[in-house]
């Protein structure tokens, strides 16, 4: 939970260390998938793929606000009881300003 809503169409898929990186239009359920035209393109700039890690590594790194969903189909919420709280919005948010103040000289 936080101030925006997050609806991530970001697919990354890897195997022997070769990374794909695909950017979508819809996450995949069948309303979308089933009535609806959607568009998927790879991303094949090194510096876009970089940047979309860097950005998945900040959500993954979250330490408030992460579920896991078990082998059976339900989600828990993940305890992070002693780690230092961080929040994914906050990291963008944070990196959003840098950014800006940065073009701005």
């Amino acid at each position: 939970m936080g101030r925006f809503l997050e609806h991530s169409r970001v697919y990354w898929f890897e195997a022997d260390g070769e990374a794909s990186v695909y950017l979508g239009s819809a996450d995949l359920m069948p309303r979308n998938l089933d009535r609806r035209i959607e568009v998927l393109t790879p991303v094949e700039s090194a510096r876009a793929r970089s940047e979309i890690g860097a950005i998945l590594d900040s959500a993954f790194a979250d330490t408030t606000n992460t579920w896991e969903l078990g082998p059976d189909g339900s989600w828990s919420r993940v305890e992070r009881k002693g780690k230092k709280q961080r929040t994914h919005q906050e990291a963008m948010m944070r990196r959003a300003q840098r950014r800006a103040r940065r073009g701005a000289r």
